[in-house]
């Protein structure tokens, strides 16, 4: 008997995992983006998660190319993390759907406006699809198109929350026939809501709404129906003549007692970029680290001091080399093999080592047993934006930054004046630098000593004069001396965003296309140019 308990307990465990909801996100990051409502978007994400309170998510993060990809685990509906990644996007370069929908999910989410200029939006149909927009310059016909075919939806919310929040609204209407049903439409904020609890409260009768909102319940003049929803106000309605009621659910507002601020002076947290150490709160971006107080006298190797301190970050448990080593952690998501070598990059004290290889049967395992735990200040973790700005294509996987005592006891005290050109990662070609044109923007990205700093430029100079094509086609030139053909080809694909129908604009980027071996690219461009003449 006890035999049996166990195995029906362990059933059902098992059927409780089976049963995790398992998504993927996919966040439009493309410079078209950077004026979304995003408050709305959250507040679409946060009802689903009030109802899906334990979920597998992959997050994929996209422009003209994938820019990050992390999976994260929703337990009890708290999902901070992946809010704080999507809070800290930067916005930047053209839209490409190619790389899009190639991972294994039950469904999934586009928050996107689904504007098409570096390829066409053709999404898989076999599973759902929910596509999320609050811009008003929306491809609404394409992509209410995508959703219906995977029996997914289109939801627009470019309404003001507020009204939705203030007032649940009740359309009565009176059909021609009367069968002692009450029948309607179920809505909120972000749309029609599914799975809504409709209760007669006289006959304790009950169902929940169908896909699209549509619900259907037995209930005479006089009754009260109940309709309650995880995140949303409950509404009581009682029954009229009407035998139509369409209910509009507003949200709940959280509302926190009286507290007392304290002000305080914050110190700087500075972390390694690769490049220099800068405050967090100064970065555009999101990178994790650890100091040596957080690795413990019990990690005698490399790989234990890093496991399990950084999120989306994993190291092999077993490869087809039979060797285990921190070189092989994976970044970005698990799945990534479509780009090649799938293992990150590691940077000892400024010098990245030999990377390696996750290609089955040849592939190289790269040995960092010798580097010594008790002698580590500090490990950060790089990735994406983060990552390629500075290692370009060797940094797609994500970087570990690890700093010795070493290195830290030979650096030089005496500060020195570097000047563009000089550094390790600038090419500083002088004729090159001279044919960029004397404008204000191009001055203020000659005084950047980093790449980190420089792209940080980009974006200050961006607020002013990104509405002009001109812009990203001299900042490109100055990026490409950077030798990071990434972020060199992100800012040249903004033209895209903001100059899709111009002709003259187009051909310019066709030579600059066609200048740096960039074809394939180049023939997009040529045949806008040809459509619109």
């Amino acid at each position: 008997m006890k035999n049996i308990v166990i195995l029906i307990v362990f059933w059902f465990s098992i059927q409780g995992i089976n049963a995790q909801k398992k998504i993927t996100i996919y966040w439009d990051a493309s410079y078209s983006m950077k004026d979304r409502k995003i408050d709305r978007e959250l507040q679409y994400l946060n009802n689903y998660f009030k109802k899906h309170q334990t979920t597998n998510v992959t997050l994929v993060m996209f422009s003209n190319e994938i820019i990050l990809k992390e999976s994260y685990s929703i337990k009890d509906g708290i999902w901070k993390a992946l809010e704080h990644e999507l809070l800290n996007t930067i916005y930047d370069g053209a839209t490409s759907f190619s790389n899009l929908f190639k991972d294994n999910y039950d469904e999934c989410f586009l928050f996107s406006d689904g504007i098409e200029n570096l390829d066409k939006f053709k999404p898989p149909t076999d599973k759902p699809l929910h596509i999320i927009s609050t811009l008003p310059n929306t491809n609404t016909i394409n992509l209410k198109l995508a959703a219906d075919l995977s029996l997914g939806s289109f939801v627009y919310l470019n309404r003001e929350p507020e009204q939705s929040n203030r007032i649940e609204s009740v359309e009565q209407i009176f059909s021609s026939e009367s069968d002692g049903f009450v029948t309607g439409m179920i809505s909120g904020i972000e749309g029609p809501l599914q799975n809504v609890s409709v209760i007669n409260k006289n006959t304790n009768q009950g169902m929940a709404s169908r896909i699209g909102g549509s619900y259907r319940i037995k209930a005479k003049e006089g009754e009260i129906l109940v309709f309650t929803y995880l995140g949303k106000k409950t509404v009581n309605i009682r029954v009229s003549k009407a035998d139509v009621l369409n209910i509009t659910m507003g949200d709940i507002k959280e509302i926190l007692d009286e507290v007392v601020i304290i002000s305080k002076v914050e110190k700087e947290d500075l972390v390694n970029t690769g490049n220099i150490r800068v405050d967090k709160k100064r970065l555009g971006y999101s990178i994790e680290s650890i100091g040596e107080e957080e690795i413990s006298e019990l990690d005698i190797d490399v790989k234990l001091a890093v496991k399990g301190q950084f999120a989306g970050l994993e190291i092999q448990n077993n490869t087809a080399q039979g060797r285990v080593d921190l070189s092989q952690f994976l970044g970005r998501g698990k799945n990534m093999t479509i780009l090649g070598n799938q293992y990150g990059l590691i940077v000892l004290d400024g010098v990245p080592l030999a990377q390696s290889n996750s290609s089955a049967g040849n592939g190289f395992v790269n040995d960092t047993s010798f580097i010594n735990p008790d002698i580590i200040v500090d490990i950060t973790y790089l990735k994406g934006l983060a990552a390629t700005n500075k290692y370009g294509t060797r940094g797609i996987n994500g970087v570990l930054l690890i700093t010795t005592k070493n290195a830290v006891s030979d650096k030089d005290t005496t500060k020195k004046k570097i000047k563009l050109g000089t550094t390790t990662t600038y090419r500083g070609n002088a004729q090159l630098i001279a044919e960029l044109p004397n404008v204000s923007y191009i001055k203020v990205l000659k005084t950047s000593k980093t790449v980190d700093e420089a792209f940080q430029n980009y974006l200050l100079q961006r607020k002013k004069y990104g509405h002009k094509p001109e812009f990203y086609l001299d900042t490109y030139d100055y990026f490409k001396e950077w030798n990071n053909e990434l972020l060199s080809k992100r800012v040249l694909s903004n033209v895209y965003e903001i100059a899709f129908n111009d002709v003259a604009a187009l051909r310019v980027l066709s030579y600059k296309q066609q200048a740096n071996g960039d074809y394939k690219d180049a023939v997009i461009t040529l045949k806008q140019v040809l459509k619109l003449k």
